[in-house]
């Protein structure tokens, strides 16, 4: 006879559950479906105030009584302030408000010691460098510094640190992070793909800003995603994307272009077509722990959605440093978009998982899962899948979970402020997409007519001809870009496409 423990718990354990069940049936109502159908400039204006409330609650909450006794903090102090600090400025935040100088300061001032608290200082410190970089107040001029009268130059300097803290942190010859630094000749202790794939995005902040990182750890982190924690699923999938692709440069494009088609097949399950791209391969799912050695298959205990967005996302960050580099060679590209044409094929097999839970917590978040999902989404390029927007459904969900005081996170208002700050964090990261960068796609063909005249290959469907960068642009996004961040890059593929 098997025990399954006290009635009364399995009765609570029922209870919940069909509460559960209920609230997500419950938001399968019409009105739900109607407001993804709402014209743009409705949506985009509820996304904007949904935005500047949730900004509103952050900066109550970094100033409360409360903040820096809150038992996370304890352990993460330095994470607790950067999380908040980079939401904040991704949403619009100048970098010269009171409230950035004060929390840089703070930061600048505790030790540097957990992976994930590393990670987001250094895209805290990118957005920061970004933001001063616009000159968006008066007098900053790209020299503001951090903490209150540092120069430009020694936030460079501390953002090179992060990233050699974070490199050396790693499992060395194995591209998986625990939550503390594992060092180089130490016994492997913890080590998760969730730390992973922060520290995956800190490096990254690292190739944007051209600090030096050996091409040895986006190896092994290709290694790490590839044999450890993976499971590829039985059948082949079709699956048709709108956007340019994990490859920001028609160059790194997954295979050779063929002039005069319309799709062209690569060297990996993708297939290149105008607008868009076709994937097809077995689904590939990740778990949360790395299970080393042949026999990871067998030792795959259950599928997670945020970890396997998180292995997408680092192989996409992973490729495209190799590609530039010139490492990674045409055989192993295709091998490495392989797994993530089958992450991203999972990812939308259980898209319709992806919703608010009634009784979350720090350790159960759906904006955990969300941002998550935006990063692979955003770094492979994929507008939409399978037909749907991705960013417009999930954005509708947040609009509807939101609450009043601006917050997202626990169902009442300050039951539980520090799952709220960083519930509320990831919401404005994922609505301010804040990991999307302007994608270069493979030029379209341009057609001759009989006279000798070009077609309409110049400009197709929003999206035109880049010469300096051979390939096509999606105009939307580069001016959506444009609105968020006037770097010198975009300004420069602003004024080439005006003339």
């Amino acid at each position: 006879m098997i025990a399954l423990g006290p009635p009364r718990a399995l009765r609570s354990r029922c209870f919940l559950l069909a509460i559960a069940l209920g609230a997500a049936l419950l938001r399968c109502d019409p009105d739900a479906a109607a407001a993804t159908s709402e014209s743009d400039a409705v949506f985009e204006a509820r996304v904007k105030e949904a935005i500047d409330r949730g900004v509103s609650f952050l900066h109550g909450a970094v100033q409360d009584q409360k903040f820096g006794k809150m038992h996370f903090t304890s352990s993460y102090p330095l994470g607790i302030r950067a999380l908040p600090a980079y939401a904040l400025l991704e949403a619009g935040v100048p970098a010269s408000a009171p409230l950035m100088k004060q929390l840089f300061a703070q930061m600048e001032r505790l030790p540097l010691d957990r992976v994930y608290s590393v990670a987001v200082y250094a895209m805290a410190l990118d957005a920061y460098l970004r933001a001063a970089g616009r000159g968006e107040e008066a007098g900053t001029g790209g020299r503001t510094g951090v903490g209150g009268g540092k120069s430009g130059g020694s936030a460079r300097a501390r953002l090179e640190h992060l990233i050699d803290w974070l490199v050396q942190a790693r499992s060395v010859g194995r591209g998986v992070w625990g939550y503390t630094p594992i060092g180089k000749g130490k016994p492997l202790e913890w080590v998760d793909f969730s730390n992973t794939q922060f520290a995956v995005l800190g490096l990254q902040v690292g190739v944007r800003n051209e600090v030096r990182i050996p091409d040895a750890v986006f190896e092994e982190i290709c290694f790490a995603f590839e044999k450890n924690g993976a499971r590829r699923l039985d059948g082949e999938v079709d699956l048709h994307c709108g956007g340019g692709g994990w490859w920001t440069d028609s160059g790194l494009a997954p295979g050779p272009l063929v002039e005069g088609k319309t799709g062209v097949a690569g060297t990996g399950p993708i297939e290149l077509r105008q607008g868009g791209f076709q994937l097809r391969g077995a689904p590939r799912e990740w778990q949360y722990k790395p299970t080393w050695g042949a026999s990871s298959e067998r030792e795959f205990v259950f599928a997670s959605f945020s970890m396997t967005a998180a292995a997408t996302s680092s192989l996409m960050i992973a490729r495209e440093a190799l590609a530039r580099a010139k490492e990674l060679p045409e055989k192993r590209r295709a091998e490495v978009d392989s797994l993530i044409a089958g992450g991203v094929i999972a990812l939308k097999s259980s898209f319709h998982t992806l919703a608010p839970v009634v009784f979350g917590s720090i350790f159960n978040n759906y904006y955990y899962d969300l941002y998550s999902f935006e990063k692979a989404m955003d770094l492979g390029g994929i507008a939409t899948f399978g037909g749907i927007d991705w960013y417009r459904v999930q954005a509708v969900e947040l609009l509807a979970a939101q609450r009043n005081d601006g917050a997202w996170g626990s169902a009442a208002s300050g039951k539980d402020l520090e799952h709220d700050i960083v519930s509320t964090s990831f919401a404005l990261l994922f609505l301010r997409r804040a990991t999307r960068n302007l994608r270069i796609a493979p030029a379209d063909p341009i057609f001759t007519g009989a006279g000798g005249g070009k077609g309409t290959g110049g400009v197709r469907e929003g999206r035109v001809y880049v010469a300096s960068r051979n390939g096509m642009v999606e105009l939307k996004e580069l001016f959506a870009l444009l609105a968020a961040e006037r770097t010198s890059q975009y300004l420069a593929i602003a004024k080439e496409v005006i003339q």
